[in-house]
């Protein structure tokens, strides 16, 4: 005689939660905004400064690896000056964001062709 599987009831259980639940971002729009006018308002004395005890700086680049450096070194609390402000992460990431769109900006100006006269015609808005 053939032996008979006894069915069995399986229970499973969740595992508790430890600690509390994470939202998304805690992140206020305000405090980023904030950074990138701080930036904005700090860029020309700091790439000033740095330009007068490094001449060597310059070249087309030069100015924006400089300042993405430095933006670099304060979004990641590396300068220990700027390391106490509690701005100084969001100053960092705004700096890292301009500085990134005028290098790709430069290389578009440089690799694109962006010679608009000679477009063809009949795309786009016509006038007249």
């Amino acid at each position: 005689m053939a032996k008979r599987k006894i069915k069995t009831r399986r229970i499973f259980v969740k595992p508790k939660r430890k600690g509390g639940r994470k939202s998304g971002s805690k992140k206020v729009p305000m405090a980023t905004l904030i950074g990138a006018m701080a930036y904005g308002a700090l860029r020309a004395p700091v790439n000033n400064f740095v330009k007068s005890k490094v001449p060597a700086i310059g070249g087309e680049l030069g100015d924006e690896i400089v300042m993405g450096a430095l933006s670099f070194a304060t979004a990641n609390g590396m300068i220990p000056i700027v390391k106490g402000f509690k701005m100084s992460k969001d100053l960092g990431k705004a700096g890292l964001a301009v500085e990134g769109a005028r290098i790709g900006e430069f290389l578009a100006s440089k690799f694109m062709n962006n010679n608009t006269t000679n477009a063809p015609v009949g795309f786009g808005a016509t006038l007249g």
